[in-house]
């Protein structure tokens, strides 16, 4: 169970982190993804803590930042791929 917690939450925001470059030239740098990706998580666990829905756990807002971390990896490793393969096509 501890261990699904932990993966679950890296994975609930992978695609936040690979997406938000996608949608916008803002978050092309990876300091910008990763601090709105933690005002993001930050905001969700103060709302479960006012409101007494779930619980507030900073390990919760430690892996969810590492997940948008992550997320932010694959899509500069996608890119990386895109700009090799097209190189060699001209």
């Amino acid at each position: 169970m501890f261990l699904m917690n932990i993966i679950g939450n890296i994975a609930a925001f992978i695609p936040l982190g690979s997406c938000l470059p996608l949608m916008s030239d803002g978050y092309k740098d990876f300091w910008v993804t990763v601090l709105n990706g933690f005002s993001i998580t930050s905001c969700i666990e103060t709302v479960q803590l006012i409101f007494k829905v779930g619980s507030f756990d900073i390990d919760d807002i430690i892996l969810n930042v590492a997940g948008v971390a992550f997320g932010y990896a694959l899509y500069k490793a996608a890119v990386f791929v895109r700009k090799k393969s097209s190189n060699g096509k001209g």
